[in-house]
């Protein structure tokens, strides 16, 4: 802030820095900003013990590093823009299931770990597009994936699925009463949440299916079409509801 994000050099008769230690005192300084779309991210600064030692020369070399630093940058934060993008839904915002997928594939012996697969699915969410149109139906999408990312925690991976479909992995969550607590508030939410756009004001529900996969070797697609099982035998009871496997 002093020098205002400027280039500077110090030459001093006296110690800039007073020695510590073993360490010899400072008379000369040189700084250079490093800078990105004209925000500062920080300087490079040169200490030398000589009296007298920096002059232009060493400004325009050390400007030209920190060009080359703020490139770098930028194009680190580009790189890791496009990756998180590459694992996200272009209309929601939640992962999507290559992410899903490519993720718990790094998990080591995924067989036979402890977890909770829940497979959530719009009711009657063709209805919605075909009444009010594939606009108002995105709508309710944001909303609905919204809602279930209020109501789980950090470490779970929710991703869409497919069309109106949204599964999660809930990582070490086997316990059969807060399985039932968490995705029953889910259920509950969405169906007491109103949607509304313009002169649209209306609701939708949704059909979770779960499995507990607790103490049993399993591999993850299989954990997952049981998952599937459960969320086909809430449609077949009516909808709006929650079916799991509950552990005696």
């Amino acid at each position: 802030m002093r020098h205002q994000e400027e280039p500077f050099i110090i030459n001093n008769e006296t110690p800039i820095y007073e020695a510590v230690k073993e360490t010899p005192p400072v008379f000369s300084c040189l700084g250079v900003p490093i800078t990105l779309k004209k925000r500062l991210l920080g300087f490079i600064i040169i200490a030398h013990e000589e009296k007298n030692y920096f002059s232009a020369q060493h400004t325009i070399l050390l400007s030209s590093l920190a060009s080359h630093i703020s490139v770098s940058i930028e194009n680190n934060l580009l790189y890791n823009k496009i990756r998180e993008t590459a694992n996200l839904d272009g209309l929601t915002g939640i992962f999507n299931k290559r992410y899903f997928f490519d993720t718990l594939s790094t998990y080591k012996d995924i067989d036979t770990q402890n977890y909770t697969i829940a497979m959530i699915d719009i009711d009657r969410f063709k209805k919605v597009n075909d009444t009010y149109g594939h606009l108002f139906g995105d709508i309710v999408l944001k909303k609905v994936i919204q809602i279930i990312k209020d109501n789980i925690r950090p470490i779970d991976i929710a991703a869409r699925y497919g069309g109106e479909e949204i599964i999660i992995f809930f990582k070490d969550f086997t316990n059969p009463t807060s399985v039932e607590t968490c995705l029953e508030s889910i259920r509950y939410t969405i169906e007491q949440t109103p949607i509304i756009d313009d002169d649209i004001v209306t609701s939708v529900t949704a059909s979770l299916g779960a499995y507990i996969k607790y103490n049993e070797v399993l591999t993850l697609k299989e954990a997952i079409n049981r998952a599937d099982s459960n969320l086909y035998i809430c449609k077949d009871l009516g909808r709006n509801r929650i079916h799991f496997n509950k552990i005696n």
